[in-house]
C-alpha cells in the first residue's frame, strides 16, 4: 500500500511551520578564526570536517564572551522594558492608546466582512462538495482569494483613513497604532495565502491534495502562528527602536523567538494522530513494520528538529553572527515539494499513458517511469541538499 501524498504533504508542511522561526536584526558578527581555503576545488572532505570544527568552536568561545551580557541584560530587563513603553507612549494613557487600537480595527473587520459577503455571498464558503479537475478548482480557488484581497484593501483603506482622522499628528500615538494595524495586516495576508492553498471550508476549491480535518488543522495553525510572529517581533520592535539597551534588547528577541517555538511543539503535538492516521493508511493492520515505527515516533524527530533550530537561531542572536536558519527553510521547502512534484508527475503520467487500463504490461511500463523519476528526484536531493548547508559535493 502506498502512502498517499497528502500524509507527506500534512507532514512536510508542518516541518516547513516549524523551521520557519522569524529571523531579527542582528549586530555584525565578531571575529572568527577562518578555515584555510583549498587550492583546487573543495579541498576534500578533510577541508570540511576542519571547517566545522573551526566553526564550532568559534560559536563556543562568541557564546562564552556573550554570556555576561546576557546575565547583565537579565538584570536591566526589566526597567528597560518599562522605560521603553514610557518612551512609547510619549506619557499618554495606555488605555486609551488600546482602546483607540480596538475601535478601528473593529471597524475595519467590519469593513473587510461586508465587502466580501457582498462580493462572494453564499459562494464565499465554498460548495462543500469536491470539484473534478485542477482547472475548476483553481477557478474557485482564484476567485476566492480575489474577494479576500479586496477585503484586505477594505481593511487597509478604512485603517488608514481613521488613523487620518483620529491620529494625524505624528508621533507616538501613530507609531503605536500604525505597528499593530501593520501586524493585523500582515496575520490577514497569511491566512489569504492559507486560505488560497488549502481551502480549509471548501473542498471543492482546495489546491493542495489534503482530507478536510488536516486542511483546516493546517489552517489554524498558519494563521497562529503569523499572528504569533507578526504582533511578537512587532512589538519588539517598537520597544527596541525607541531606545533599548543591547543587553536587554537580545533578552527580548529570545523571548518572542522561544514563544514562536514552544506555538510550533504544540502544533507539532497537535498533528500528531493527524499524521499518524495518513501514514497507516485506511487499514492499519496491513502496515510495514518501519512504517508503523515512523508513524508512532515521526513527533520525535520533528521536536528534535524544531529544537535544534532553535538553538542555531538562539545561537546566532547571542553572538550576533549569521543565522542557519534560512538553510533549514530551504532544506524543509525542498521536502514539501518533491511529494507535490511526485504527484503531479504520476496523475499526469496516468492520464497519458491510462494507468487504469487493465493492460498489464502498460501498468508495468507507468510502475518503472515512476521508480525512475523518483530516482531523478532522490539525485536532486543529493545535490541539493548538503548545498543549502554550505556542502560541496
Amino acid at each position: 500500500m502506498r502512502i498517499g501524498s497528502g500524509a507527506w504533504l500534512l507532514g512536510a508542511v508542518l516541518l516547513l511551520l516549524s523551521s520557519a522561526h522569524p529571523a531579527f536584526g542582528q549586530a555584525p558578527a565578531p571575529a572568527v578564526v577562518e578555515a584555510p581555503a583549498a587550492e583546487h576545488g573543495g579541498g576534500g572532505f578533510a577541508l570540511v570536517l576542519l571547517r566545522y570544527r573551526l566553526a564550532l568552536e568559534n560559536l563556543g568561545t562568541a557564546l562564552r564572551e556573550r554570556s555576561a551580557e546576557l546575565m547583565e541584560g537579565s538584570h536591566l530587563f526589566p526597567g528597560e522594558m518599562m522605560g521603553a513603553w514610557l518612551r512609547v507612549t510619549e506619557g499618554a494613557s495606555p488605555l486609551a492608546l488600546i482602546v483607540g487600537l480596538l475601535a478601528i480595527l473593529g471597524a475595519a473587520f467590519m469593513a473587510r466582512h461586508v465587502v466580501r459577503r457582498r462580493l462572494a455571498g453564499n459562494f464565499l464558503g465554498g460548495a462543500s462538495e469536491r470539484a473534478d479537475g485542477l482547472g475548476r478548482r483553481l477557478g474557485r480557488a482564484l476567485y476566492r482569494a480575489l474577494v479576500d484581497l479586496l477585503g484586505l484593501g477594505a481593511f487597509a483603506l478604512v485603517t488608514i483613513g481613521l488613523i487620518a482622522l483620529f491620529v494625524p499628528a505624528a508621533g507616538a500615538a501613530r507609531t503605536f497604532v500604525f505597528t499593530y494595524v501593520t501586524a493585523a495586516l500582515a496575520t490577514l495576508a497569511a491566512a489569504l495565502v492559507s486560505r488560497f492553498l488549502l481551502g480549509p471550508d471548501a473542498p471543492a476549491a482546495r489546491l493542495l491534495p489534503l482530507a478536510d480535518p488536516a486542511a483546516r488543522f493546517l489552517h489554524r495553525w498558519f494563521v497562529t502562528l503569523a499572528a504569533a510572529g507578526s504582533f511578537g517581533w512587532l512589538t519588539a520592535a517598537l520597544l527596541i527602536l525607541s531606545g533599548m539597551q543591547l543587553e536587554a534588547h537580545l533578552l527580548l528577541a529570545l523571548a518572542v523567538g522561544t514563544l514562536v517555538t514552544l506555538l510550533l511543539v504544540a502544533m507539532i503535538v497537535g498533528g500528531r494522530p493527524l499524521v499518524t492516521a495518513a501514514l497507516l493508511g485506511d487499514d492499519p493492520t496491513v502496515a510495514t513494520p518501519l512504517r508503523g515505527r515512523v508513524a508512532r515516533s515521526w513527533h520525535v524527530f520533528a521536536i528534535v528538529y524544531v529544537v535544534v533550530i532553535w538553538g542555531l537561531w538562539a545561537a546566532s542572536i547571542v553572538t550576533r553572527g549569521p543565522s542557519s536558519i534560512w538553510s533549514a527553510v530551504a532544506s524543509v521547502l525542498l521536502a514539501v515539494a518533491l511529494p507535490l512534484i511526485d504527484h503531479a508527475f504520476g496523475r499526469g503520467l496516468d492520464q497519458v499513458l491510462g494507468a487504469d487500463d487493465a493492460a498489464t504490461s502498460r501498468q508495468r511500463t507507468v510502475a518503472i517511469i515512476r521508480r525512475a523519476f523518483r530516482v531523478v528526484l532522490a539525485g536532486v536531493v543529493l545535490v541539493l541538499l548538503p548545498s543549502f548547508w554550505g556542502i560541496d559535493v
